[in-house]
């Protein structure tokens, strides 16, 4: 296996900044299914070919990771950074396809809510990754991380109304408690890449702390 000693900066700020802006893709995407849904095997299509892509930039990023000795900051860090980035890329797949699976007819404002607020952490994280090449800059990071926050929070709120709705309406019949068990998994999903994407937000406000 080739070791490189010198650091090469620039390669792992790339592919940092590489499955940013393909969460961001990943996440317009998303957003352009739940607000306009038609053309549904497409847009899919579409989503599917950039989990692979996020696959792929995660795959490349642990084999350089292992070839160089030095790297910017901590390969931990990098490597979290690349792994919870695809982690979200994977929850927008994982939510979509079973919208498809579930034969889900119409798109509930919970969703179209979620897929809002995934979009907006996904466009805060990848101007966040960007700032990482410049260490005089880096606490600028910090502002970026605590909107990602404030938007978690608020998708923790949406699922816990989503959710309240749901219980607390009735009567039910058997097929409103089996769409509302799809639909709760599909939120739980959607809500579980918001979780991601505050996990990122943490571990990028650690880098700052460390190095700027």
């Amino acid at each position: 296996m080739r070791l490189s000693l010198v650091p090469e900066n620039r390669r792992f700020y790339d592919l940092i900044e590489g499955a940013g802006e393909n969460m961001v893709e990943a996440a317009r995407a998303l957003d352009a299914l739940l607000l306009n849904y038609s053309d549904i095997e497409q847009k899919l299509a579409h989503i599917h070919e950039l989990e692979h892509k996020g696959d792929e930039i995660t795959r490349k990023g642990m084999d350089e990771l292992n070839q160089t000795f030095v790297t910017p900051f901590d390969r931990e860090d990098i490597a979290f950074l690349l792994q919870h980035i695809d982690d979200v890329v994977d929850q927008i797949w994982a939510a979509s396809v079973r919208l498809q699976a579930y034969s889900v007819q119409e798109i509930t404002e919970t969703a179209a809510a979620f897929g809002k607020i995934i979009l907006g952490q996904s466009e805060l994280i990848s101007r966040g990754v960007r700032m990482l090449r410049d260490r005089k800059k880096m606490r600028d990071v910090l502002q970026f991380t605590q909107e990602v926050h404030v938007l978690e929070n608020k998708a923790d709120d949406v699922l816990r109304n989503a959710l309240a709705k749901r219980y607390n309406s009735g009567p039910h019949t058997v097929e409103t408690l089996i769409r509302g068990m799809k639909w709760s998994e599909i939120y739980t999903i959607l809500e579980k890449a918001t979780d991601r994407a505050e996990d990122i937000a943490d571990t990028l406000q650690a880098i700052v702390l460390k190095y700027a």
